[in-house]
């Protein structure tokens, strides 16, 4: 959201007079673009000193591509967010729609919490591309842009396929609901048409549903779930355009249900529409006959172009309308139908050079599984075809018992490939050098990009697994080796992956031998060539660690690599540091201003995880400290790397500081703990990757102290600080379990919460409630959730929690409060240990205190209330809770659902209806 001048302070005002003109010739450079991407959504005076510039007068001289990629990055931040949670918007909605509410209001609810919308990001360095263009020549090269919106899984829960729509009744309201989403779906298509292209079948998964459809419960071959069965949506965790796709398809059938002539205009918008979506949605609608004719479907099918009629994958709705209304199909539209099915998919969707017999064999399986799709349907096929179905079973017994959804999500029975551009079939009718020289041409010159088709062929050529024997073998024939082709190595590096199992009867690839070749390759570069590809080389070295780096002739490429992969690391963060922009808005104390560190994408940093990854688990760990072993030698080279790789190393080897604390502390007190004792911003770098794992006991017994010191760094962020609080609250809390004495003293901890701001207090209430959760089951001996409060829970509050009423807020009181509802029959101790620490907070539901469920129920109590509350005593600490917690004050936030808690409290102990704070409580819930 950008921020108008008027909500701005006088100190973000002032800062935006100075950023103004800081910036104002700046907007045509890609570290402007840069910073801006990383804005977050508080940083409101810069946000709104890039919308003054882009929009004042006079209007700003930007070139093309930064003019489009600012328009994008305006357009991404004007999406009007929500202070809810996703999960509480759908919550509510549902409940407005069960009381009857039917407002516009309402209706631009749905749409807005289902609306896709832009999303910008940094767009990261293609690992493929050996150059990075000094000249953009589209908003992709400085910029990713993508589709986002709710998630399905996340946000919807178990219900996640209603929102209350099929209980509607009311025409108009569904009407205005459909046209709503409608034109969410439309806004959708558009900015996928301009960030993705103009052709559909190249767009990305966000932009194109697996289904449009919510799917059903069913089951495929052999009784296991079908594709799209409970639990297994294809679309689920979709936080694209399959949302309003989805929800809009449910409500136009629902309004079919109701009056089927009024779902007619959005069909036949569906129908003549240019977008493949819209033409999905006709398909899923027109299964029911209520929908459209015979004739209809019988048009749509014959007006079909080859790839909408035959690919599974993009138009699975096209395959089961055919199938299911077949037998609604008048004689001669069969006879056209099972015809073109017959012949199968055309001769172009095979490589040119595939074996003509095996081109036959695919095309003879389609045709039959097309067929047998719709005798599944309940579809009657002419005899004649019957018989040659019967046969051609024979010859694929895996069609035999199929369901209807047989090929939509399962990739493995994906049985043509598009129409592979012609640049690339120049690859395969080459051969060794010849081949070579074609590949390091298209490669070179730093034209490898998507937009650049003899780069994009060459690449989609080696990242394909079948061409890895070809390409070593031409690398091996060459006379004098790999040396003329240094971004084929690169690119190879990239792309070429460790063998997987095979599920489909053949030979397996022998990785060790395969691993050898390719390390015997490169043995023989020169270290000019080994500069050129450090990229793929390093990449290749950390996905093929476990069947290279134990043999000789892989720990010496590694040590051949790594001064190189140190020197291509530095130089590549001293460019990024003398980005002025970020020079300038760096604010000193500001938390989030000291980046996170890159480990993974850098040369030096993916052979440093190569290296951990072999010689880190429990059976070798004791090796990398032998003098003479090469992993101890690799251990020396990462811990003298000088500047960002050292810096890197070092992060990496913090992250798994427990196991090297178990096999050899005095090694690393001595090496690596000495370096978190400053005060700069490598200190803080280290403690965040400490932060990164949960820290065992024997680690905090060795820095305990000081990370208590440390959580109260702001300049460490939320997410590490937390981090380091969680794993100090479950340790004292492990200790209590165990009967123990705790690493780090509860004495200590206590005092660090009183120095702490509220973030940290909230983060250790947070850690109380969830391991209350989550004990009972994780423990060695099963303990009930009453006695992991009694035994652990409850020591802590009295001993490592501060005792001063003045540290309650209300981000602790809202955490405390979920406790009693997962302490199982402790409710009443736990409701008592907490209520000195409770003050209000806006609980807008009872999922605030724990006792809110996603799941159906009959009742209008939810399960959790109805079971957990069912004495007097809980009742009365129940109402205790809710006084303690529900503010009084009048613009007070009060539990949508507290009516709810209040009837169950009256139901199990009536004469608690007379309490002062049960009457103030039901006068707020009629508010």
């Amino acid at each position: 959201m950008i921020p108008s001048w008027a909500s701005l302070n006088e100190s973000e005002r002032q800062r935006v007079l100075v950023a103004r003109a800081f910036l104002a010739s700046r907007l045509s450079e890609r570290g402007t673009l840069d910073w801006a991407l990383r804005l977050e959504p508080h940083s409101h005076a810069e946000r709104f000193t890039i919308d003054d510039l882009l929009n004042g007068r006079p209007v700003p001289t930007i070139k093309e591509p930064y003019a489009i990629a600012w328009r994008l990055i305006e357009e991404s931040w004007a999406h009007l967010g929500t202070d809810r949670r996703p999960s509480f918007t759908v919550h509510n909605i549902r409940k407005r729609l069960r009381e009857g509410e039917r407002s516009p209001a309402l209706v631009s609810e749905i749409g807005n919490l289902l609306a896709p919308r832009l999303e910008v990001k940094p767009r990261e360095d293609r690992p493929w591309g050996p150059v990075k263009r000094r000249n953009p020549r589209s908003f992709n090269d400085l910029l990713a842009a993508s589709l986002t919106s709710v998630s399905i899984h996340r946000d919807f829960g178990s219900r996640g396929r209603e929102i209350g729509l099929a209980e509607v009744c009311d025409l108009t309201f569904l009407t205005a609901v459909a046209s709503a989403l409608m034109a969410a779906v439309d806004r959708g298509l558009h900015i996928a048409y301009r960030i993705y292209g103009e052709d559909d079948s190249l767009w990305r998964h966000a932009a194109k549903p697996a289904r449009v459809y919510f799917v059903q419960l069913r089951h495929g071959t052999n009784g296991h779930p079908g594709a799209g069965g409970e639990g297994n949506e294809p679309d689920a965790s979709n936080r694209g355009i399959a949302p309003s796709v989805k929800f809009l398809h449910a409500a136009v059938l629902r309004i079919a249900d109701l009056e089927p002539r009024a779902a007619m205009p959005f069909l036949s918008r569906w129908r003549f529409s240019d977008f493949s979506i819209h033409r999905r949605l006709w398909a899923a609608g027109a299964r029911d006959a209520r929908l459209a004719s015979a004739e209809e479907v019988a048009s749509f099918l014959a007006d079909l172009d080859e790839r909408q009629y035959w690919d599974l994958h993009s138009f699975p709705e096209v395959a089961e309308l055919r199938a299911l209304r077949f037998r609604d199909l008048h004689f001669d539209d069969q006879s056209a139908t099972v015809r073109r099915l017959r012949r199968g998919p055309p001769r172009k969707y095979w490589r040119r050079d595939a074996e003509a017999e095996s081109v036959k064999t695919a095309r003879r399986y389609v045709s039959a599984l097309e067929l047998r799709r719709i005798e599944v349907a309940g579809g009657s096929l002419p005899t004649r075809l019957r018989g040659w179905l019967h046969e051609a079973l024979a010859e694929f017994p895996d069609l035999e018992d199929i369901s209807i959804e047989h090929g939509f999500t399962d990739t493995s029975v994906r049985y043509m490939r598009g129409p592979t551009p012609g640049p690339a079939v120049r690859f395969d009718n080459l051969d060794g050098e010849a081949r070579l020289c074609a590949l390091e041409g298209a490669l070179s010159g730093g034209r490898l990009h998507w937009e650049d088709s003899a780069g994009n062929q060459a690449s989609a050529w080696i990242q394909s697994p079948e061409q890895a024997d070809q390409l070593l073998s031409d690398l091996e024939s060459c006379v004098g080796g790999p040396e003329e082709y240094p971004h084929v190595l690169d690119c190879f590096g990239w792309f070429h992956t460790p063998p997987l199992p095979r599920h489909d009867g053949g030979p397996p690839r022998n990785a060790s031998n395969e691993a050898e070749r390719v390390l015997r390759l490169m043995a023989e570069m020169s270290e000019a060539t080994l500069a050129t590809a450090i990229g793929g080389i390093c990449h290749w070295l950390h996905a093929w660690s476990r069947h290279a780096l134990r043999s000789e002739s892989g720990g010496d490429l590694w040590l051949r690599a790594w001064p190189i992969a140190v020197n291509a690391t530095n130089a590549a963060h001293e460019a990024q540091d003398n980005d002025e922009i970020a020079e300038f808005f760096r604010s000193p104390g500001s938390e989030d201003r000291i980046a996170d560190i890159d480990t993974l994408n850098t040369p030096s940093g993916k052979l440093v995880r190569a290296f951990l990854e072999t010689f880190l688990p429990v059976d070798e760990i004791e090796h990398i400290f032998v003098d003479g072993h090469i992993g101890s030698e690799m251990l020396g080279r990462i811990i003298e790397a000088a500047d960002h790789s050292g810096l890197i190393g070092r992060c990496l080897l913090m992250q798994n500081l427990s196991s090297l604390l178990q096999a050899n502390p005095e090694w690393t007190k001595r090496k690596l703990l000495s370096s978190l004792s400053g005060d700069d911003v490598q200190s803080i770098l280290l403690w965040r990757a400490i932060a990164s794992h949960r820290l065992h006991t024997h680690t905090l017994a060795v820095i305990g102290e000081d990370l208590l010191k440390k959580a109260l760094d702001v300049r460490l962020g939320e997410t590490a600080r937390e981090s380091l609080i969680f794993s100090v609250v479950f340790e004292d809390l492990h200790a209590f379990q165990g009967n123990r004495d705790a690493a780090v003293p509860c004495a200590r901890l206590s005092q660090m919460l009183r120095f702490a701001d509220e973030n940290i207090r909230t983060c250790t209430a947070r850690a109380i409630r969830i391991y209350q959760d989550e004990a009972p089951e994780k423990v060695e001996r099963p303990r009930s959730s009453a006695e992991v409060f009694r035994s652990a829970v409850r020591p802590f509050l009295q001993q490592a929690w501060p005792q001063e009423r003045s540290l309650g807020t209300p981000g602790v009181s809202q955490e405390l409060s979920g406790l009693p509802a997962v302490a199982g029959d402790a409710f009443v101790e736990a409701v008592g240990e907490i209520g000195r620490f409770l003050t209000p907070f806006d609980c807008w539901s009872m999922l605030d205190y724990g006792f809110y469920d996603n799941g159906e129920t009959g009742d209008e109590i939810t399960p959790q209330l109805a079971t957990m509350i069912d004495d007097e005593p809980n009742a009365r600490a129940l109402l205790r809770l809710l006084d303690r917690t529900i503010g009084d004050a009048q613009n007070a936030v009060v539990p949508h659902d507290l009516s709810l808690a209040l009837e169950r409290i009256e139901v199990v102990a009536p004469k608690l209806a007379k309490d002062p704070a049960f009457r103030r409580l039901s006068a707020a819930a009629r508010r």
